[in-house]
């Protein structure tokens, strides 16, 4: 029982945070063999971000 009890409040917890992913590097789509080497390397703490100009998605502001 007591564990579950724990479960419960991590739950909540975790319900009542804000994640946000570690970026480590971005880079724009037409340097994309950067991105790729850079993943490569095995180098990168986080996520590698390829952007793409003039398109965003509902979740992010220009």
């Amino acid at each position: 029982m007591t564990a579950l009890v724990i479960a419960e409040h991590d739950n909540a917890t975790i319900k009542g945070a804000t994640l946000r992913p570690v970026i480590d590097s971005e880079y724009a789509l037409d340097h994309g063999h950067a991105a790729l080497d850079r993943l490569e390397s095995g180098a990168q703490f986080g996520k590698v971000v390829l952007r793409i100009e003039g398109v965003f998605p509902h979740w992010i502001s220009p």
